[in-house]
């Protein structure tokens, strides 16, 4: 479930605790001015886990749907 955050800008729809973790949940239409879409049955949220040099960000980021799943490593990107 996704706990909202007063004052957040529109895009951030709020956060999740995912096995310990608080996601932010970010909606990449209303953030990049995208028109806004109805959430339906394939709206999804894609967990993304990214290291900057010694720093791990997570956020988990809404989309339409998904087709295929990819877990790429830094050492093949």
């Amino acid at each position: 479930e996704i706990t909202a955050i007063p004052n957040a800008p529109d895009y951030i729809k709020g956060v999740i605790n995912l096995r310990g973790t608080i996601v932010p949940i970010i909606d990449l239409r209303l953030r990049f001015g995208i028109e806004p879409q109805p959430y339906g049955p394939l709206t999804v949220v894609i967990v993304v886990k990214e290291q900057v040099r010694e720093k791990t960000k997570v956020m988990g980021l809404v989309v339409d749907a998904v087709s295929d799943v990819y877990a790429i490593n830094q050492q093949d990107a």
